[in-house]
């Protein structure tokens, strides 16, 4: 088998979104298996005879047959049995099957209620193997409702359980619904491993169905990361396994994924082939899931091929199971797109209404992405319909909110590239660590040779054996307690210089404020890709020392990479915090920063800027811009204001940084008989002093503050004063 594990480049978010949730909400189902055609007799649910596991396996059988209410007749009657008789392990299954039940019906709510039930009676039993199982369905039955984070802690501790019982069967289906649960949180990398884990061993174990569900699993991921044809090849890997199994809904599923792939690809007539037979199956078992996103991906062919009105009809069918399917995120995109079908159809009301209701879904789903997709939609369609006014609040919003979620993605490229590098350095500590254990365990065997020596000269010459033993032991005293105090400090050195390493990089990233994501990647792959080969390569190293001398270099020459890491990364994080200042200019940042502000919800700041049609000297941008953000944030803090104005003008040859605000002000006269700086007005002084600068401060309690700096305006850097 061909398994490739490959980094992926990010790609849009509803498709992946979507397709996540449909493989959660209804391929899950095959590890139920309720779609397997049985035959089989069924006891009577009122059997006085039947006991507790026969009624437990009558329930499941009835549940694969689809018989739905049997099944959960069976299941309550292995209850009532199970507390008959005082079993809490018996009703722990029992309460299991009824999950399993509730799930098939889709009622994911009522199943992880019965669930959680289940586990509760299983936790003090010795049934580990049916905890296990309770504890995988908790976590899948998580997923199913979106809680990606949740679903992963409870199959973590699932595959704990697998592997403490080695049970491979259950560890490779656990390592699929793991890798489906952290594909769904965006670590295509993390999901791959697990995939081709859970693949690896159903190969081995002859697992020909589990193995399809796997093979189309890795065939989503490349999927979601548009490697379309790396898709395909799986996702015909999977039909081909499907071609000795008796599982129509399931092979149905997989040809309307591979059509999907195809009509991405541009192969609009063998797509919708694929999606035209899916469609059949899924009819025919009355599959309203799958047959609703079967509407919307041919829908989405439809709308491809310019065949808007065909396209229209797929999502009206989709609208029509709304109640049934359950599913406000399929509902959203296809409200999206109809909203497009009926722009290009020039059906503007109609449009209109569409985007609305995507919007609408949007805010409440918490898809972001989405909102901004709509709000776009939106604007676009009021400057069409000449409604100018309307078109720009519109536009405003979804520039406003493009700007968050670039942040937030900023935000998350920072943190991995901080968890990366933490990484590199508790492996630089474990490999120091290791050897230096090693050359204690080796002056541990010199020192042993060394005794045994001796006391065979002793027995030789009493005398002087007598003599050397105590010098030796005397000198082994006075090494042990130097060696002690040397390494004492040495550990004390490595870990101040690791903990400092540690603030300096953080606190660099912290500085963060600006975002450049271009040069910020092509900074990380230049600067630091390279140094972190030569830390693993250093540390290899110190693995593979013989000698106190080569343990010496070594670590001295990894610190020294290290160090130059920190410094690049304190560059980029520079770089990060002023970037817009450098390359826009100050009065461009302080628009910038009054946006971001207002747009927070947090207070109202306006900007007002006169007489500066050219550029500053830098450092006085600079110093501006930092005077700027800390008034603000003053007023924040200690002001509690709700709205700040900020001007800064220019008249002939002075320059002033006025900062008003609404807030509770402070008695100026009282803070400087005090002789208290004033909410860090002391720094802002300090900080304008070299430009020739007037702080003014105008305030009382109860009405404000007023903050007015005045400096005549410069032609040049100003001249730092000479170290005395």
């Amino acid at each position: 088998m061909d398994l490739l594990i490959i980094k992926f480049p990010p790609m849009g978010f509803h498709i992946r979104s979507l397709r996540v949730w449909f493989l959660f909400a209804f391929t899950s189902f095959f590890a139920n298996g309720f779609a397997v055609p049985l035959t089989s007799t069924l006891p009577p649910s009122d059997s006085v005879q039947a006991t507790g596991e026969v009624l437990i396996n009558a329930a499941a059988q009835a549940r694969k047959l689809r018989e739905f209410d049997r099944a959960m007749m069976l299941a309550d009657s292995a209850i009532r049995h199970g507390q008959s008789q005082g079993d809490p392990a018996l009703q722990g299954r029992s309460y299991l099957q009824k999950a399993y039940v509730l799930e098939a019906q889709l009622q994911w709510k009522a199943a992880l209620e019965a669930c959680e039930q289940s586990l509760l009676l299983l936790e003090n039993t010795t049934d580990t193997l049916s905890k296990g199982k309770a504890i995988q369905r908790l976590g899948i039955l998580q997923a199913k409702q979106g809680h990606y984070p949740e679903a992963e802690v409870w199959l973590r501790r699932a595959l704990a359980i697998w592997t403490d019982l080695q049970d491979e069967q259950n560890l490779a289906k656990t390592q699929n619904d793991l890798g489906l649960a952290v594909l769904s949180q965006g670590s295509f990398d993390s999901a791959m491993v697990y995939f081709v884990a859970s693949a690896l061993t159903k190969e081995r174990l002859g697992d020909t169905l589990e193995l399809a569900k796997t093979y189309k699993n890795i065939g989503l991921l490349y999927h979601l990361e548009n490697y379309l044809p790396e898709a395909i090849q799986y996702y015909e890997r999977a039909l081909g396994l499907h071609a000795f199994l008796e599982l129509p809904t399931e092979r149905a599923e997989i040809q309307l994924n591979l059509g999907e792939a195809l009509g991405i690809q541009g192969d609009y007539k063998e797509a919708l082939d694929l999606i035209n037979t899916s469609l059949t199956v899924f009819t025919e078992y009355n599959r309203i899931g799958l047959l609703s996103y079967a509407f919307a991906v041919r829908g989405r062919i439809y709308y491809e091929q310019a065949a808007y009105t065909q396209a229209l009809l797929d999502y009206q069918k989709v609208w029509e199971n709304e109640e049934a399917l359950g599913d406000p995120a399929l509902l959203l995109i296809t409200y999206q797109n109809a909203g497009a079908c009926y722009f290009y159809l020039k059906r503007y009301p109609e449009a209109r209404a569409a985007y609305q209701r995507a919007l609408q879904d949007a805010r409440q789903l918490g898809m972001k992405l989405e909102e901004a997709n709509a709000l776009d939609n939106l604007a676009e369609l009021y400057d069409v319909l000449g409604q100018n006014q309307k078109a720009y609040d519109y536009m405003r919003q979804f520039l406003a909110l493009r700007e968050t979620i670039l942040n937030e993605e900023r935000g998350k490229a920072v943190a991995e590239m901080q968890e990366k590098y933490n990484t590199v350095v508790q492996q630089q500590e474990i490999a120091q660590l290791e050897a230096e254990n090693a050359l204690k365990d080796e002056e541990t065997r010199h020192r042993t040779q060394q005794r045994n020596a001796t006391l065979i000269i002793g027995g030789l010459v009493v005398l002087l054996s007598v003599f050397l033993i105590r010098n030796y032991r005397q000198q082994q005293r006075l090494q042990a307690v130097e060696f002690a105090r040397k390494e004492e400090a040495h550990q004390s050195k490595v870990t101040q210089l690791l903990g400092d390493m540690r603030q300096s990089s953080i606190q660099a990233m912290l500085d963060g404020q600006e975002r450049e994501r271009r040069r910020i990647a092509q900074d990380l792959h230049d600067r630091l890709g390279g140094m972190i080969v030569a830390i693993n390569m250093q540390v290899g190293k110190l693995r593979r020392a013989k000698s106190l001398e080569e343990v010496a270099s070594g670590t001295e020459n990894a610190q020294a990479t290290i160090q130059e890491t920190g410094q690049s990364v304190r560059a980029i994080a520079h770089n990060l915090a002023t970037g817009d200042l450098k390359h826009f200019g100050l009065v461009p940042a302080l628009q910038n920063l009054a946006e971001s502000l207002s747009s927070s919800g947090q207070l109202e700041l306006e900007f007002i800027p006169h007489g500066l049609e050219d550029r500053l000297p830098t450092a006085l941008e600079l110093d501006l811009y930092q005077a700027t953000q800390e008034l603000v944030g003053n007023a924040i803090k200690h002001g509690k204001a709700q709205e700040v104005t900020v001007q800064l003008l220019r008249v002939e040859d002075s320059l002033t940084l006025m900062v008003e605000d609404d807030g509770q002000g402070f008695d100026v006269a009282a803070m400087q008989v005090r002789g208290e700086g004033g909410l860090g007005i002391s720094g802002l002084t300090e900080r304008m002093e070299k430009w020739e600068a007037e702080v003014d401060i105008d305030s009382a309690v109860g009405e404000g503050t007023t903050v007015s700096v005045l400096l005549p305006f410069p032609e040049e850097e100003p001249t730092e004063p000479q170290a005395a």
